[in-house]
């Protein structure tokens, strides 16, 4: 399995040794923060996992946000499948983010009143400073949407608002391509050969 030999080489040359990232003085409170971060997100991991994915997926995406992560409010950097993403592009630059949506499909579990059983689309449409959150019931064939629904049909959504002001500029999110042509936003896998 020499492909996977070398992903796992280029994964240990890239993070396998803890990275160190500054960001102010020694001991000041951004330099502390950033500390935070990086432990509490197990970031050299997270790197890890992500190089070894990029190798053979073809790229990675890494997504912030800001939430409870061991009973606090704070900055989680997490991975998403890039299965679940779709790039909203600058019509004028093929690598340029205007955007980008997250869609995955939902399961009713038995706290979910009037749609047990029933499947729906989540969909997290983020632009610069805006993220936008919807709930889609799907048909019972699980094919194409029925109708838009409230977030709050699920429990754990019923704090989240359908649109969230996220006080930054850019974008919550990162698309880091293994390798890729010059003409094309996606990257290209190790395999694909």
């Amino acid at each position: 399995n020499f492909p996977g030999l070398i992903s796992k080489v280029s994964a240990d040359m890239l993070f396998g040794e803890n990275m160190k990232v500054v960001a102010g003085e020694p001991d000041s409170k951004e330099q502390e923060l950033i500390k935070r971060i990086i432990k509490n997100n197990s970031l050299r991991t997270l790197n890890y996992e992500m190089a070894l994915s990029g190798s053979w997926r073809g790229e990675v995406i890494y997504k912030l946000r800001f939430g409870q992560l061991k009973g606090q409010e704070q900055v989680i950097i997490e991975a998403v499948s890039p299965s679940y993403f779709w790039p909203i592009l600058d019509p004028d630059n093929v690598r340029g983010l205007q955007g980008g949506v997250f869609g995955w499909i939902k399961d009713a579990h038995s706290g979910v009143a009037g749609y047990k059983g029933r499947k729906f689309l989540r969909i997290e449409r983020h632009e610069p400073g805006r993220i936008y959150n919807e709930l889609w019931l799907l048909e019972e064939d699980g094919r194409s949407l029925e109708q838009r629904v409230k977030l709050n049909v699920f429990p754990e959504y019923k704090e989240m608002l359908e649109m969230q002001e996220t006080g930054y500029p850019g974008l919550l999110f990162k698309h880091v391509p293994n390798w890729r042509l010059e003409d094309e936003f996606w990257g290209i896998s190790e395999y694909c050969d």
